[in-house]
């Protein structure tokens, strides 16, 4: 739609274009954000603010017309690249091909990676957060009723201060707090992208030997058989 630009089209569409590119490079800025990549989230930014219709920017056509054609080949850039880098990400593993059609071994590497070494070494990627729910529960073997999680807020402190040693930000802690507040619904969030990732890689046959489950109002566990994680962290 920016290379439309390029050509002579009715007022209105330029319009059209600047309040679409404020709610899309706003959308992406805060996705970028929230996922840590600063660069991004300041680049979109900043677009949101260049191209926003209320207090519109003058540069002239022809710097408009460059900065589309820039702003298009950006955008198509990171499209194929975020895609490529998805298809890398997520290997979907057939039974057939395992080397084990069972269950692997789930390892903590001491960079507290986790890796499933006989599904052809494949690591499970969480966010900070969200990998620090899955190893306080994987500590448990007998499960955490949710109404209980403020029991383990300073374990789970804990947990995410080893995986973010350069210190826990305001944000984070009450991030923390809210996931281990009962009322709130960010420990479902948590479980619920700890399951996405797994069933991504495997289905839910063999995933759910890896994320957390439960029925309600009882312990939520991770069922794989303690004897098959390895902490190297230990």
């Amino acid at each position: 739609m920016l290379l439309l630009c390029l050509a002579p089209m009715p007022y209105g569409y330029y319009s059209f274009i600047r309040v679409s590119a404020l709610v899309v490079f706003g959308v992406l800025a805060y996705k970028y954000y929230n996922e840590k990549k600063e660069m991004l989230a300041w680049t979109f930014g900043f677009l949101a603010v260049l191209f926003q219709p209320f207090a519109k920017v003058a540069l002239g056509r022809v710097v408009w017309n460059i900065v589309d054609v820039i702003v298009a080949i950006g955008l198509l850039i990171l499209f194929f690249y975020e895609r490529k880098k998805s298809t890398n990400d997520v290997i979907q593993v057939s039974p057939d091909t395992m080397i084990n059609p069972k269950v692997s071994k789930l390892v903590i590497t001491n960079d507290y990676r986790i890796l499933l070494p006989d599904y052809y070494n494949i690591e499970i990627k969480l966010e900070p957060l969200v990998k620090a729910v899955y190893l306080l529960f994987l500590k448990h073997p007998e499960g955490i009723v949710f109404k209980d999680l403020t029991d383990y807020r300073e374990e789970l402190k804990q947990i995410y201060s080893v995986l973010r040693p350069n210190g826990i930000t305001d944000k984070a802690l009450q991030s923390i707090e809210d996931v281990t507040n009962p009322v709130s619904n960010s420990i479902n969030e948590k479980c619920t992208r700890i399951r996405g990732v797994f069933v991504g890689h495997f289905g839910d046959d063999i995933a759910q030997h890896y994320y957390i489950d439960g029925l309600r109002g009882e312990p939520k566990k991770i069922s794989l058989p303690r004897d098959l994680v390895i902490w190297e962290t230990d």
